[in-house]
């Protein structure tokens, strides 16, 4: 199939276009030393190693991990050594009698030492079912870690993306306000000279003040970002500043019905109801099982000896059979409970599958559309330029009032910030669908190659 490659970098969300259009040669104060800075790479390392939710989630995973082994420790023999001293108030058999005529020894302290052993032969299929569902319950825990890592990776680059989009913002508004400041002045010295209304330079004014707030507002959400960041990291940022983001390339499917049918063979949540509906058809052959007949291998080896050390040993070796016949109808009814529970589960897969197909087609065309909106908002950049250029002209010629040159810029202003939050939204486009796909990783921002095309476009069609 065709694929669609799309790229982002570490532009700053089209910042240095901010400043060339804002007419500003000064460039962005300063290198940050490596000390105080903060990597996407190392954000997104902090988070996989500190985030508690995370932690949480994987210790849950480390306890099921072992749900195997403790199920296949069930079809070895379990042996078990048992020790006992008894002091009787008077004489007693060391052991039993072995021939007529032959009376075994009395003593009344006796003390027996013995071994025994269990070899479960025939379960009714329990223990095969019993290490199926370990490894479902397994499988279940890894995949809801990998659904968790993903939304926390989420999450982080999308949350260390908009703290970068505020702060640029901020910088842009600073300029913005220098702007008005040098117009005001300018304006105040026409007045001086009686070549401007005292209204003029009111309007700047209130126009000025307009954007001091919008820099205090944007500076708030800047911080409030840096929190929420500093919460998914499980560590306080303090003073640490963001470094750009890192270059990176996004693959993905030529359709939204390819989207979806690769989210549904390999998203983290279906895997987990996969894994789930497995684990509900182990637990009803082990209902089934335990109406089933139960074969055991036992053996026994047993020293019983009196004060003077007489006594004897004795060992045996034999198989149990245990049939159930009669319980009042408990296990026939927790049968029928497991298979409910099944088609429960079974139900639940159809669902997460509808949902996160729903889901990948629902951020492909948010990519289509992030994309679309990238686009509008370059074009209307362009025209909001040129028509402050062109008013700025003609203010300068006095054929045109304060109030169309505020517009001018109020509306390139308005454009410009479009601009930044149309870049911020089309690269959270691009890792919102590769959520949705089940292919969000750590990788695909520490600098390594993005997915093949190959891996990406099986069985797809064409864009």
């Amino acid at each position: 199939m065709i694929m669609m490659r799309l790229a982002w970098t570490s532009s700053r969300f089209a910042w240095g276009l901010l400043l060339a259009l804002a007419g500003l040669g000064a460039s962005i104060p300063g290198s940050v030393d490596a000390a105080e800075a903060l990597t996407l790479d190392a954000a997104v390392t902090q988070a996989l190693r500190a985030n508690p939710n995370l932690k949480a989630v994987s210790l849950e995973h480390d306890a099921l991990a072992l749900e195997p082994e403790i199920a296949r420790g069930a079809r070895y023999p379990e042996l078990e050594l048992g020790s006992s001293y008894t002091h009787y108030s008077d004489p007693y058999l060391v052991h039993p009698i072995e021939q007529p005529g032959v009376f075994p020894p009395l003593d009344d302290d006796i003390t027996s030492v013995g071994a025994t052993m269990r070899l479960p032969l025939y379960a009714g299929g329990r223990l095969v079912a019993g290490e199926s569902l370990a490894a479902s319950r397994s499988e279940s825990a890894l995949q809801r870690l990998h659904a968790s890592e993903q939304d926390l990776l989420f999450n982080v680059v999308a949350t260390y993306a908009k703290a970068l989009q505020l702060r640029d913002l901020t910088i842009a508004e600073g300029r913005r306000i220098e702007g008005l400041q040098a117009e005001v002045e300018a304006i105040q010295r026409k007045l001086d000279q009686g070549r401007a209304a005292r209204l003029e330079v009111l309007r700047v004014q209130t126009r000025l003040s307009q954007a001091q707030f919008d820099q205090g507002a944007t500076a708030q959400g800047e911080r409030d970002a840096q929190g929420l960041l500093a919460a998914l990291l499980g560590m306080p940022l303090r003073d640490r500043v963001l470094k750009e983001l890192p270059n990176a390339s996004f693959e993905v499917p030529g359709s939204a019905d390819a989207a979806a049918e690769l989210a549904a063979r390999e998203h983290p949540q279906v895997r987990q109801a996969q894994a789930e509906w497995n684990a509900a058809a182990d637990r009803l052959a082990i209902a089934r099982g335990e109406r089933l007949p139960e074969v055991d291998l036992v053996a026994e080896t047993q020293t019983r000896r009196g004060d003077d050390w007489e006594g004897r040993d004795d060992w045996y070796v034999g198989m149990t059979l245990s049939v159930p016949l009669f319980d009042g109808g408990i296990r026939r009814k927790r049968v029928n409970q497991a298979e409910f529970e099944r088609q429960q589960y079974r139900e639940r897969l159809r669902g997460v599958v509808d949902d996160v197909t729903t889901e990948a087609r629902a951020a492909f065309g948010g990519l289509q559309t992030a994309d679309q909106r990238l686009q509008s908002a370059r074009r209307a950049l362009e025209e909001a330029e040129e028509a402050l250029r062109i008013e700025t002209r003609k203010y300068r010629a006095g054929r045109s009032t304060v109030t169309d040159l505020l517009s001018a810029e109020a509306a390139r202003w308005t454009a410009l910030a479009s601009l930044n939050q149309a870049e911020y939204e089309r690269f959270v486009a691009d890792i919102r669908l590769y959520r949705a796909l089940g292919r969000l990783t750590p990788t695909l921002f520490t600098g390594a190659t993005s997915l093949p095309a190959e891996s990406m476009s099986e069985g797809k069609g064409t864009s």
